[in-house]
């Protein structure tokens, strides 16, 4: 149990630590302006959304996994049935989350019209990240049953260095949106990845 917490520990703070540098780096490269504020914004709702998914699907599915690990069929089932359950309520869910930001936000922000849409369009550049999210902590909570701590652990590193390499490569030519972008794409290479472990 030792060596399982000492290795998982250094696999977290590796994991986490490139997505540490993010903002740092959209401020060096883009400055503090409304862009980055629009930015912020819609990334906020997404993180909230990635940390409270995140941790519900990572833990609660562990105790289920436990008991059906020894039936690989029945544990097939049970995934599959999460993924595609989570699926149709994310759909729901990101239909009321752009009907709320469309109708609802825009009263209590006070961002003018420019950055609101703005703030929108990066938000929907993001939202293919909640699937992915959703699905990915699903496959990490198989894996933490199965006592494979270490994808799980860095996978975020995954995601952060997409979101590092498209900001410093592509940033003249698609500006914040790389940003947005990366992060989606990030999120689904941390997928693939989980995935291919699973």
């Amino acid at each position: 149990m030792k060596k399982d917490i000492f290795s998982t520990s250094i696999f977290v703070i590796a994991g986490r630590v490139f997505g540490f540098l993010i903002p740092f780096a959209i401020a060096a490269v883009f400055g503090l302006n409304e862009k980055t504020d629009a930015f912020f914004f819609a990334y906020g709702i997404i993180l909230l959304i990635q940390m409270v998914l995140g941790n519900i699907l990572e833990v609660a599915v562990v105790p289920f996994i436990t008991e059906l690990k020894e039936q690989k069929e029945a544990l097939q089932k049970f995934v599959g049935g999460i993924l595609l359950r989570s699926t149709f309520i994310l759909t729901g869910v990101s239909l009321s989350l752009i009907l709320i930001f469309q109708f609802i936000l825009k009263y209590f922000i006070h961002f003018n019209p420019e950055t609101f849409h703005l703030s929108f369009i990066f938000l929907l550049e993001m939202l293919p990240a909640v699937f992915f999210i959703a699905w990915t902590s699903t496959l990490n909570g198989v894996l933490n049953a199965e006592k494979r701590f270490r994808v799980p652990a860095f996978s975020p590193a995954f995601r952060s260095l997409i979101v590092l390499a498209a900001l410093f490569i592509c940033r003249d030519q698609w500006g914040m949106h790389v940003v947005a972008l990366g992060y989606s794409v990030g999120e689904a290479l941390r997928f693939f990845i989980s995935w291919f472990h699973y």
